[in-house]
């Protein structure tokens, strides 16, 4: 597996967790919240072993399923038990599901409306090119 895509498994599995940089930092054995913010997001350094169990063992998973991560499968492994108006899946909830989604549709909309702009803008040109 690529470095740099184990390192977004990583993200997307603490994010998916509800937990922040430094919750995870707290919960890890020597390693500071900077560190772990390198193992994130730097593309240049490495992850120990010993690190990578760390991080899977907080995230309550194992370092294979760490690395295989794909997130289209989470709900499959997923058993529903009502827990408020939410469902509990181990410490995934749909709750959370919900605020990702809802973020991705944010940036979706994003993205289209500065598409939009950008065409609307080459249609200006374009006119003004016909001139």
């Amino acid at each position: 597996m690529e470095l740099l895509a184990l390192k977004e498994n990583i993200k997307k599995l603490r994010e998916l967790k509800g937990f922040t940089q430094e919750q995870m930092a707290d919960q890890l054995n020597g390693i500071k919240l900077r560190t772990y913010q390198d193992i994130e997001n730097s593309r240049t350094r490495d992850i120990s072993f010993t690190e990578l169990e760390q991080i899977a063992k907080v995230l309550e998973i194992n370092t294979s399923q760490l690395v295989g991560f794909n997130e289209k499968l989470i709900f499959n492994n997923c058993k529903a038990e009502s827990q408020s108006t939410f469902y509990n899946c181990g410490n995934f909830t749909i709750h959370s599901a919900e605020k990702l989604y809802e973020k991705l549709l944010s940036e979706k909309d994003k993205r289209t409306e500065s598409m939009e702009k950008q065409i609307e803008n080459l249609y200006k040109m374009i006119e003004k090119l016909a001139q």
